[in-house]
């Protein structure tokens, strides 16, 4: 695959390293490489702008892709390997500035996540790092000064689109 062609907008902090693609911030923050085959973005959040922008600008140009979490990057593939990454994939959309760009960029999140549990056939790991990370996003706190239960994520529209989610994954699946 050409390099130079994946870059989404001919932007000066885009790095080319022995066939990787880098973002450069702070520091060089891994974007995408390829790997068997499979084109993979790595969904860090700490470059979430530039990553939303690559996974839009494949998706327009129709190139086919998966989303990896930062810890796994060249990992052997298991199941603690499809967990982590399924955990990364709807644990960032706790993100309030990550999900307001999703949302906005009109990417397929949820087709992307169905490929991706469809290509590995993931399934069970997907259902274990589901219920962990909707625990987590849905997690529910009393506060005993206050007397009152307050959620750990406050909008309302993240939590309703998490609670939403296997359904509609399920949804894709099957379509």
């Amino acid at each position: 695959m050409d390099m130079q062609a994946i870059i989404p907008n001919q932007h000066p902090n885009w790095v080319i390293k022995k066939n990787k693609l880098y973002f450069e911030q702070l520091c060089l923050e891994l974007a995408f490489y390829e790997n068997h085959g499979i084109n993979w973005i790595v969904l860090d959040l700490r470059i979430g702008r530039p990553i939303i922008a690559l996974m839009k600008h494949f998706s327009e140009n129709g190139i086919d892709f998966l989303l990896c979490s930062r810890h796994n990057i060249l990992k052997p593939i298991s199941d603690e390997y499809h967990y982590n990454n399924l955990y990364n994939y709807v644990l960032s959309l706790s993100n309030s500035n990550f999900f307001d760009r999703l949302i906005k960029s009109k990417i397929d999140y949820i087709k992307n996540i169905a490929d991706y549990i469809y290509h590995f056939e993931a399934y069970d790991p997907f259902k274990n790092a589901f219920n962990d990370a909707k625990k987590q996003i849905l997690n529910k706190s009393y506060d005993y000064y206050q007397n009152a239960y307050y959620h750990d994520i406050k909008r309302e529209d993240i939590r309703d689109y998490v609670s939403g989610l296997e359904r509609e994954i399920k949804l894709n699946m099957i379509i």
